[in-house]
């Protein structure tokens, strides 16, 4: 969609979310904002207010500039100061997104302190993951099968498999990600 202004700001919400293989419910989850809510906004039957729109660009791995932008390049080089951020299980997971633009696969790069408390009931996505292990350990718990992972070590995780990650050593763990973009 074309357009230089926040009008249809909906649309393109959802036109990212999608392209991220990303649910209402795991929009819901990552700020704090409800479902019905985030529908309202998507088929652009309410405008999201500033703070709302700073959380669901966030959760997108995007600037609100960029979200108000006609259409937003695609990034040769992501700067440091250019990654999205996430927190996690109170601080003791964070995650810094790697974004090179809308159609591109995506990228994370994981920190871990130890014992940080499993998350919920794990994770499930609509996409491929690999990840590599930069530092330290990591436990990866894939549909029940438990995988230690040391400095070097990769695994791959398939689209849709419940799974877990935790450090049980001592030392921070520090992984790199790679999200593969569903095939259309």
């Amino acid at each position: 969609m074309q357009t230089d202004d926040i009008n249809g700001i909906g649309t393109r919400i959802k036109e990212q979310r999608r392209k991220l293989s990303l649910t209402l419910s795991d929009m819901s989850a990552y700020t704090g904002l409800s479902n019905g809510h985030l529908s309202n906004i998507e088929r652009n039957q309410t405008s999201p207010t500033l703070a709302n729109l700073k959380r669901i660009c966030e959760a997108l791995g995007m600037s609100v500039s960029d979200m108000i932008k006609a259409a937003p390049g695609e990034r040769t080089v992501v700067r440091k100061n250019d990654m999205f951020t996430r927190e996690y299980r109170d601080g003791k997971e964070i995650m810094k997104v790697i974004d090179f633009g809308f159609d591109r696969d995506r990228y994370e790069y994981v920190t871990l302190y130890p014992d940080a408390e499993k998350a919920g009931s794990g994770s499930k996505h609509p996409y491929d993951e690999i990840g590599t292990v930069l530092s330290g350990s990591l436990v990866v718990t894939i549909d029940g099968v438990r995988h230690e992972l040391h400095e070097n070590d990769s695994i791959y995780i398939p689209a849709r498999t419940l799974h877990f990650t935790e450090n049980e050593g001592s030392e921070i763990s520090e992984s790199f990600w790679h999200c593969r973009k569903p095939e259309k």
